[in-house]
């Protein structure tokens, strides 16, 4: 099968379940298989979030999608590394070509399918930023490498959900693992991040250096939303942005916002794409109150 989708989530972001699921089952229209992966809770137990999550998935998707979900494969108290490690493993099921991998706090507002991610087998790669070189974003990145190739790399952003080739990642992670040893040993020498960054940026380096595979830069991006310690007024511009540009498919809002407001510019999106009102108020309530709770 060409390809499967994979999305991360954990307890902070559960309130958002409801949405991202509401999204994927109204607005994918590809292969509908989806592993959701749920990380470890603070407590080391997270057998209720698994079924809270067994019950939205019952509730929201309908017949056409194959829906699994799995508690994540590796527990460590630096959240970064859990979720990245789980990106990566439950990616590579050889059934599948390619894996679209999602966050739980990714809302599909437009029809979306793989050909937002691939085309004339080329991939997007992810979220180009055209000021910087990778290096400047990833400085671990210089240790993928034994010579300066790394520094002809384009800069990315790792914000999900992206694209990645599984035979390419299989690739790139043997080739981690035997250049800094077993993945299992990194959280106690690269505390937050990959040897070589994130999950993302290690992959993107190592396959742009050795099978460039991706699309062009100037590909039209198709996220917007409201960014990790974005400003209000920041915000507000993403919303008018995202309403008149309907190559923007995927709204993301983080919980870690520096102003409170920015939940009711999300919240408008959610309306204006008809999302239910139920699940809008459900998250607004919840949402609000675990935000307040990172900044106090």
């Amino acid at each position: 099968m060409s390809h499967h989708l994979v999305a991360i989530t954990y307890r902070n972001d559960l309130p958002q379940l409801e949405l991202f699921c509401f999204g994927l089952n109204q607005f994918w229209i590809d292969n509908k298989v989806l592993t959701l992966v749920v990380n470890s809770a603070p407590d080391d137990s997270n057998i209720e979030d698994i079924k809270y999550c067994k019950q939205v998935v019952s509730k929201i998707f309908d017949q056409s999608w194959s829906v699994t979900i799995v508690n994540g494969e590796m527990e460590h108290h630096n959240g970064y590394i859990e979720q990245a490690i789980n990106k990566i493993l439950f990616s590579l099921d050889p059934r599948y070509n390619d894996t679209i991998v999602f966050d739980t706090k990714d809302l599909l507002v437009r029809e979306t399918g793989i050909d937002d991610f691939k085309k004339d087998n080329l991939y997007r790669a992810a979220y180009f930023i055209t000021d910087k070189t990778h290096q400047d974003l990833y400085p671990s990145v210089v240790n993928m490498f034994d010579n300066d190739s790394i520094n002809t790399l384009p800069a990315t952003q790792n914000l999900t959900p992206w694209i990645w080739n599984n035979t390419q990642l299989q690739t790139t992670w043997n080739y981690l693992n035997d250049r800094f040893g077993d993945y299992k040993e990194w959280p106690a020498r690269y505390d937050g991040f990959l040897p070589t960054g994130t999950e993302w940026d290690s992959y993107f380096a190592y396959t742009y250096i050795t099978n460039n595979i991706f699309q062009e830069v100037n590909e039209l991006i198709i996220l917007g939303g409201v960014w990790t310690h974005q400003t209000y007024n920041s915000a507000l511009q993403q919303e008018a942005e995202f309403l008149t540009q309907a190559h923007k498919k995927i709204w993301k809002h983080s919980r870690k916002v520096n102003d409170i407001r920015c939940f009711d510019v999300t919240k408008n999106i959610l309306e204006h794409f008809s999302y239910p009102d139920e699940l809008i108020k459900r998250w607004y309530a919840k949402g609000k109150e675990i935000t307040q709770q990172v900044f106090e």
